[in-house]
């Protein structure tokens, strides 16, 4: 007896485990239905945003070249005399 009683419990076990499984697999496909696409609204830059960013890292690697140009010279200077 005891054993029918067990095994009933764990059949109803068992079938709350399914359901729970079949709950979260419907659960994760409406999420990926729902993320299907790209982003309703995406930044598109204009010519001037752009512009201004070229410009901008040009002026900093212009500033970083003159930073290491600096050092280097007063160096070779110091070599020479």
């Amino acid at each position: 007896m005891k054993y029918s009683d067990s095994h009933q419990t764990g059949s109803e076990a068992e079938q709350h485990l399914r359901q729970q499984v079949e709950d979260l697999k419907r659960q994760l496909r409406e999420q990926k239905e729902g993320h299907a696409g790209p982003p309703p609204k995406r930044w598109k830059p204009s010519a001037i945003t752009i512009t201004a960013l070229l410009l901008g890292l040009f002026v900093l690697l212009a500033g970083a070249f003159v930073a290491g140009y600096i050092p280097l010279q007063r160096r070779e200077t110091l070599v020479r005399s």
